[in-house]
C-alpha cells in the first residue's frame, strides 16, 4: 500500500502498540482469529480445564440463535459447545456482536469466578470498543476486521512460541506475522481516527435509514464492525443480500435475524457510503413495484 512503511522497525512499532494495548499480558499472533479459538479450546481440553463431556458456554450481545461456523466449528474440534449454562459449563466464551458489548458482562466475570472457569471474550469485532477485552481471561481479536490487513489474529492471555504452535497445533506461521506486523503499523498509529471514522459511517447510515431499521441501538464508545440493517424477512434478507453483493458491496446475512450487515470500516468516503445506500434502497423500488435498471 503506497505510504505504508514496511522496513523491519515497522515491525516493533506494531508490538510495542500491541503490548500497550493489552496492558503487556501475553499474547499470541495467529493467520486468523478462529486458529487462535482453535487452539485456546484445544489447550484448555488438553490441560483438564474442559475435561470430557464439558461445555464452552457460548453467549451473545443479543442472544439470538446466530453463531459464525468460524467460532463453533473452531470448539468443536475440542470440545463440546453449547447455548446454555449448565452443570457442564467449563467455560464461557462471550461474544461481543459487531463491537456492541454483552450487556451481562460484569455478571459473567463473577459468574466464572464463583465456578472457576475461565472467561473468554470475543472481540473480533470492536477493536477500540470501550469496556471489552478487559475482564476475560482470555481474549481474542481479528486484526483483519480493525485495518486494512490480510492476516491476523490475536490471542490474549498466553502466548505460545511458533514451535508449540506448529508441533501442538498446526497453525504457526512466521513469516505472516512479520509482514502483517510490519504493514500494521501505518494503520496502528491511526486506530483512534479509525475509531471515530467508522462511528460516523455507522452514524450515517443511521440517520438515513432510521431508528426503526437500526438492529442495535446507539451506544456510546462502540467501535462498530458493521452497519446492521433491519429487512422484513429472511427471504428478502437473502434477495436484498444478493441484489447489493451484485454491485461489488460486501454486503453479509445476519442470518436467523432478518438484517443484512454493511460496512462501515474507516477508508469509506461519502460516495462509497451514498453508493452502498443506493444499491439497498433500490431493492425497496423493486418492492414496491418501480422497475430497476442497474
Amino acid at each position: 500500500v503506497l505510504g505504508v512503511n514496511t522496513e523491519p522497525q515497522a515491525e516493533e512499532v506494531s508490538r510495542k502498540h500491541l503490548e500497550k494495548k493489552f496492558e503487556n499480558k501475553p499474547f499470541t499472533f495467529f493467520p486468523a482469529a478462529r486458529y487462535a479459538i482453535f487452539t485456546l479450546s484445544r489447550d484448555l481440553n488438553r490441560n483438564g480445564t474442559i475435561k470430557e463431556h464439558g461445555e464452552m458456554w457460548i453467549t451473545t450481545t443479543t442472544e439470538s440463535p446466530y453463531i459464525s461456523s468460524c467460532v463453533t466449528s473452531s470448539i468443536e474440534q475440542s470440545c463440546k459447545w453449547s447455548r446454555k449454562l449448565s452443570d457442564n459449563t467449563q467455560a464461557i466464551f462471550v461474544i461481543h456482536e459487531f463491537g456492541f458489548p454483552h450487556p451481562r458482562l460484569k455478571e459473567l466475570r463473577a459468574l466464572a469466578n464463583e465456578r472457576r472457569i475461565p472467561l473468554i471474550e470475543d472481540c473480533a469485532y470492536g477493536w477500540g470498543t470501550e469496556g471489552i477485552g478487559k475482564v476475560g481471561d482470555y481474549v481474542i481479536y481479528s486484526l483483519t476486521k480493525a485495518f486494512p490487513v490480510q492476516f491476523g489474529g490475536i490471542l490474549v492471555g498466553k502466548h505460545f512460541t511458533h514451535e508449540e504452535l506448529w508441533k501442538g497445533f498446526g497453525c504457526s506461521d512466521e513469516g505472516k506475522e512479520a509482514y502483517t506486523l510490519r504493514h500494521l503499523a501505518h494503520w496502528i498509529e491511526r486506530q483512534e481516527e479509525a475509531m471515530r471514522k467508522r462511528q460516523n459511517n455507522e452514524n450515517w447510515y443511521r440517520t438515513l435509514f432510521g431508528s426503526p431499521r437500526t438492529f442495535f441501538p446507539p451506544h456510546p464508545g462502540v467501535e462498530p464492525g458493521a452497519f446492521v440493517l433491519n429487512i422484513s424477512d429472511e427471504e428478502t434478507m437473502q434477495s436484498v443480500s444478493s441484489f447489493v453483493r451484485e454491485f461489488g458491496i460486501e454486503c453479509g446475512n445476519y442470518w436467523k435475524n432478518s438484517a443484512i450487515l454493511l460496512p462501515v470500516h474507516q477508508r469509506l468516503e461519502p460516495a462509497h457510503l451514498e453508493y452502498i445506500a443506493g444499491a439497498v434502497l433500490a431493492t425497496e423500488r423493486e418492492w414496491c413495484g418501480v422497475p430497476n435498471h442497474h
